[in-house]
């Protein structure tokens, strides 16, 4: 009789923000057709807020069953409510993989809910596969990367420089694989199908508040998040961009930043300028499918802020980036980067330089098929408390 496998490895994947899910979407749809892997979906903290795009209704609407939910933000707007957070994400992750008792729990990047995930599935004794471990930034992000990093078992990184500097923080080799990210597959299945992102109105008027945007037209994109050791900062910083785009006066869609401290601050400036009617040609956007983001960034003449999709898909899709400031420090940046500081007169300045460049598309985030890679691998990792059975 031929061999069959009764039981599948059970992997439960944590997805807090929109960010979380644009990461790893291309990876799940390959777990959720393995015939070795039974995927467990918990959508967690911002996922499930309507003032962050409610990411959990755009993960049912593509086909995914949701196993579990975990409300887990302290709302507020100051450092303190990130530790809270992160405390009560602890507590609702255990709850959760008690519940669920997967094989293994696979966490992504270096947000404070990936290090709830990581503390409660460590202290449950399940497998902890980390995904982007391994990368320098100029943020608080890097503390809770490496954090995570020293309690996960397995390590799936983007970049060689990555991996060595996991072997050089202490990790075992063997556990470490550079298998690209995820996120480069969906920015590849957009630049496969670029005619059709350039062609059509990617936006809808309901979708926006401010200016209609003619995207037949030059228009650039605006994505700045708060830099949460430099909260202090947070104001003087966004006012400086906001005056850039004045200044620029091209379209712009502009992107409501992350759930950190310091984000009421950036959403409160949006606002006044808004209502003061400063920013004419501005119109305000929560939230995009991925693919619809990407591509809209495709046709974008450049992104300007401080988020790492600048630095990760962006480099793929060569679309130029003028990264403000120093959240993105240390990571691995392709020629499409330009860094400038926050204020205005060099935002500018390095928009228009950057404009004037051409780009080439890099692979040095991955190639596009990772996902594929990525669920083949872990179907073959021993992980604790993993029972297959043979018949």
């Amino acid at each position: 009789l031929p061999l069959k496998i009764l039981f599948k490895m059970k992997i439960a994947v944590f997805v807090n923000s929109r960010a979380n899910y644009g990461r790893i979407k291309s990876f799940l749809y390959e777990v959720k057709k393995s015939s070795k892997l039974d995927l467990k979906l918990v959508v967690g903290a911002s996922g499930l807020l309507s003032k962050y795009g409610k990411v959990v209704d755009i993960i049912r609407e593509e086909g995914f069953k949701v196993d579990a939910e975990l409300h887990s933000v302290i709302e507020g707007d100051l450092p303190i409510s990130m530790a809270k957070s992160t405390g009560l994400g602890i507590i609702e992750a255990a709850t959760a993989i008690e519940t669920l008792n997967p094989d293994a729990v696979l966490t992504i990047a270096d947000r404070y809910e990936t290090l709830a995930t990581a503390v409660a599935a460590s202290y449950a004794n399940i497998s902890l596969i980390h995904l982007q471990g391994g990368e320098i930034t100029g943020n608080i992000d890097e503390k809770v990367r490496h954090s995570v990093s020293k309690l996960a078992d397995h390590h799936i990184v983007c970049t060689e420089r990555s991996k060595e500097i996991l072997i050089r923080m202490g990790e075992d080799p063997s556990c470490i694989i550079n298998l690209g990210c995820p996120s480069i597959d969906i920015a590849k299945e957009v630049m496969d199908n670029k005619d059709i992102y350039l062609k059509k109105q990617i936006v809808k008027n309901e979708e926006k508040i401010g200016v209609m945007i003619d995207e037949k037209k030059d228009f650039i994109v605006a994505l700045q998040h708060p830099v949460t050791t430099q909260y202090e900062s947070t104001r003087d910083q966004i006012v400086e961009t906001i005056q850039a785009v004045e200044e620029l006066g091209m379209q712009c869609y502009w992107f409501w930043p992350n759930p950190d401290s310091g984000t009421d601050v950036i959403s409160k400036e949006l606002r006044k300028w808004r209502e003061k009617s400063s920013l004419a040609k501005v119109a305000f956007v929560k939230d995009l499918s991925s693919k619809n983001f990407l591509g809209l960034l495709l046709k974008s003449k450049c992104l300007i802020g401080n988020s790492s999709v600048g630095i990760r898909e962006s480099s793929f899709l060569g679309v130029p980036v003028v990264n403000i400031g120093y959240r993105q420090d240390g990571r691995e940046k392709a020629d499409n980067v330009i860094n400038c500081s926050n204020k205005a007169n060099d935002i500018v300045k390095s928009c228009k330089k950057i404009m004037e460049k051409k780009i080439k598309s890099s692979n040095l985030y991955g190639d596009g098929d990772s996902s594929e890679r990525i669920a083949e691998y872990i179907s073959t990792l021993k992980v604790k408390n993993v029972k297959r059975f043979i018949l």
